[in-house]
């Protein structure tokens, strides 16, 4: 008879397993569309299977790189993506391509299915465990797991630690831990050091796992077991800011930190807000259920949400997605508050059927709300842009070419199928260095243009600037070529190169200015003299308080010896001593072009517009040479 129940127990699990393999397995990339954030984190795991290099070069030190490792590893066991055979153009390619990382997702939400249940079932019972995983499984929100976000791939190791922590038994030794909790104590702080390693706010749940690990000493109070768990918690995320001190980039790090510390957009309840909205149901039974885990004082749930909701609140930031950490309580809270208020029922019978009646009603909608969800396409336009893309890009592959999009179109024909030119998310645009400029402009790029800040204005006056040749348009999506070297008739420009802005030289530098263009020359075989320049003090006009931008056209040469090539833009006062130090506005280094013409388009910061600065050429030398700046191209518009 025993048997017989256990066989029973152990087969319950398979109804949430089964109805999570359908509504993440289902239709995984023809939902849903790909969002930004997204790309970015397949373009990393990608580039981790090439390059030692763990810092974005656009974005910097924003998230830890565990995340990236994680995926980059898990497609690297599939050879992916050899193993799919690609082909330039091809619609069917870039679309499997896709569907690796999204079923590593889905398998991912499986793990993910079946630890909620046991985490339920081993705190509370069996019944709760049940109804927890089943709302986790066909709930709407439940695609959000569909992603590949870091908060989706962080999960399953944040629940492995919850886990871990409530099947250490109870240690019940006056002094010391019993051996076999070790193992189980280890595990538990190693797997939220690897949640934490993967995005840092994984943190808050310290609380919820430490008070879990404290609770099974003796008396409540055995420090040494708390001790032995948090020593992987704290030094695993380390690992992080040691990597970056080994390569010499900690002050990129500490930026990287205040960076996301100190982003603006979406609050707290802004989030909740758009939750509500994509999973109205949900969002409702699972505040119920933890009001009632307050009325009960059940610190599980509440150590699970409170701590991270005051951490979003405080920092002030926060996205739909971000939810996902806290989805499982949200999912456990109603179970529990379901079964425990249907005890207050007098008729036993009606006591008993309830929670399932409740349960299926809500799994019902559930599941048929998610079904209405996934069976829809929404990428194929996306598929089609993107394949179009790849092959214009090779079809030019003899010039290189900027592409500014959703980095969803470029991190395959960047890493899967090489193509050399310069990729960048329209969230994260360095200097433009070609003359052939592609933006792929998505609602994605235009809700942008909508933010109100000074990155967001400058891109906007970007695409504004130049005249743009449409190669194709799908659906929302239309894909424009422009040339940087030519902005658009319409936009008023500032020629400073031209007879109203006479350049100077500055200690041993030589000017030749005609013909719109600049040429300074520095010889230093006799006297080493290192700032050697040329300089312009001007106004830059501008006909509205948009930032500006600046495109240089330039070759530079080395004859003998080395020398750097710098632009730059000061604040200038004529009280200023020509030798004092003046606060820099703008700078960037110019590449040695061993006289070959090369163009850049650089996005100039808002201070600039409307007051007296001073431009700046250097030549710097290392050691006696002769060199040579030659500007064809100078504009502001």
């Amino acid at each position: 008879m025993q048997s017989n129940t256990y066989n029973y127990n152990s087969l319950l699990i398979f109804i949430p397993v089964i109805l999570s393999s359908f509504t993440h397995i289902w239709n995984p990339i023809g939902f849903l569309y790909p969002e930004h954030d997204e790309g970015i984190y397949v373009q990393r795991a990608m580039r981790a299977l090439e390059e030692i290099d763990f810092r974005d070069p656009s974005f910097g030190y924003d998230h830890p790189f565990f995340g990236q490792l994680f995926l980059a590893g898990l497609l690297g066991m599939t050879g992916y993506p050899d193993s799919i055979s690609p082909e330039i153009g091809d619609l069917h390619s870039i679309e499997t391509l896709w569907i690796v990382p999204r079923l590593l997702m889905a398998l991912l939400a499986l793990i993910d299915t079946i630890l909620v249940y046991k985490i339920a079932e081993l705190r509370y019972n069996r019944n709760i465990g049940l109804v927890a995983s089943i709302i986790f499984a066909v709930m709407p929100i439940t695609w959000l797991l569909r992603m590949v976000w870091l908060d989706s791939v962080l999960l399953p190791f944040l629940l492995s630690s919850i886990l871990f922590a409530i099947s250490v038994p109870k240690n019940n030794l006056p002094n010391g831990i019993k051996n076999k909790n070790i193992p189980l104590v280890l595990l538990s702080g190693i797997f939220l050091g690897l949640a934490i390693f993967t995005k840092i706010p994984a943190f808050t749940m310290i609380p919820l796992v430490g008070s879990l690990i404290f609770m099974k000493g003796s008396n409540k109070r055995n420090w040494s077991m708390l001790g032995m768990w948090v020593i992987p918690v704290i030094l695993i995320p380390l690992i992080w800011p040691a990597y970056a001190m080994y390569v010499g980039q900690l002050d990129l790090w500490i930026t990287g930190i205040y960076d996301q510390a100190n982003r603006t957009g979406g609050s707290l309840f802004n989030t909740i807000e758009k939750n509500i909205k994509i999973d109205p149901i949900l969002l409702t039974i699972g505040f119920f259920g933890i009001v009632y885990a307050a009325i009960k004082r059940d610190l599980f749930i509440l150590l699970w949400i409170l701590p991270y909701a005051i951490f979003l609140y405080l920092i002030g930031w926060s996205q739909y997605f971000h939810f996902i950490l806290i989805f499982p309580a949200f999912c456990i809270a109603p179970a529990l508050a379901i079964f425990e208020l249907s005890k207050k029922v007098k008729n036993e019978r009606v006591q008993k059927v309830l929670p399932f009646f409740i349960i299926s009603v809500i799994g019902f909608f559930g599941l048929v709300n998610t079904s209405m969800l996934i069976t829809q396409d929404y990428t194929s336009p996306y598929f089609t842009a993107s394949s179009l893309l790849i092959k214009y890009l090779q079809d030019n592959s003899n010039e290189k070419i900027t592409i500014i999009s959703n980095p969803f179109y470029f991190w395959i024909p960047q890493y899967v199928f090489h193509l050399d030119h310069d990729y960048y998310s329209y969230l994260g645009v360095g200097s433009i260095k070609t003359q052939k400029l592609i933006l792929i402009v998505d609602d994605g790029f235009r809700e942008l243009f909508s933010a109100n800040d000074d990155y967001a204005q400058r891109l906007e006056k970007m695409y504004k600037s130049y005249d743009k040749n449409v190669l194709a348009t799908f659906k929302n999506t239309t894909i424009l070529l422009s040339n940087v070297l030519h902005p658009s008739s319409q936009i008023p420009q500032i020629n400073l190169l031209d007879k109203n802005h006479i350049w100077s030289p500055f200690n041993n530098a030589a000017l030749t200015q005609e013909n719109d263009t600049l040429t300074v020359k520095v010889d230093t075989s006799n006297e080493r003299k290192l700032y050697n320049r040329a300089f312009l003090n001007t106004t830059l006009n501008s006909t509205s308080r948009e930032p500006l931008l600046l495109t240089l056209g330039y070759f530079s040469k080395s004859i003998k010896g080395q020398a750097t090539f710098l632009a730059e833009i000061i604040e200038y006062s004529p009280s200023y001593n020509i030798t004092a130090t003046k606060k820099v506005l703008w700078s960037s280094l110019l590449d040695n072009t061993s006289g070959n013409f090369t163009s850049k388009t650089f996005f100039l910061p808002y201070e600039i517009a409307n007051r007296p600065v001073e431009l700046r050429l250097y030549i710097i030398t290392q050691h006696a040479g002769e060199h040579f700046l030659t500007i064809k191209n100078m504009r502001i518009i």
